[in-house]
């Protein structure tokens, strides 16, 4: 009987200049069902993900996943399409958060709240992309905020 390996955790992935369609899922990274801890430092970028499943994006791991560098995800234009197509952090706790595309640059309205220090980027905090258009420090806000644009801070 043929001994049972474990799972890899590989460091450093990128996955670049590529189109990726599965039957399910365009990407999973983790095993169904379980948490685990790698890989880690995962990069995707210039690509074209289509998951013909529930998910573009299945996240099973703890560490976060950058997405953000020009990529297409089939049928999905707006946040919330491709928010609805990744299944990470957002969705459950345990789970490291994909960073798709919800980054700062892009943005001409910014909210601050000092309470929000320590969230992770790419969460959802009030309705805004926490390192997107939500910051707990002005100074954050500010080096993001698209020109000419609004900053508002809580009281």
């Amino acid at each position: 009987m043929a001994a049972m390996r474990k799972p890899r955790h590989p460091e450093r992935c990128a996955i670049q200049n590529s189109t990726i369609a599965g039957p399910q899922n365009a990407l999973r990274f983790g095993e169904s069902g379980k948490v685990n801890a790698g890989p880690t430092g995962v990069v995707i970028k210039n690509s074209t993900l289509n998951g013909s499943g529930p998910y573009h994006i299945v996240n099973r791991t703890s560490a976060n996943i950058t997405a953000n560098e020009a990529n297409t995800f089939t049928g999905s234009t707006t946040m919330s399409q491709i928010e609805s197509k990744i299944m990470h952090g957002l969705d459950d706790a345990a789970l490291g958060v994909v960073n798709y595309g919800q980054m700062a640059g892009s943005y001409s309205e910014i909210w601050v709240d000092d309470s929000w220090a320590g969230t992770l980027p790419g969460a959802l905090v009030s309705g805004h992309w926490f390192g997107a258009n939500a910051f707990a420090t002005i100074q954050e806000a500010v080096n993001a905020v698209v020109v000419p644009g609004t900053i508002n801070v809580a009281a």
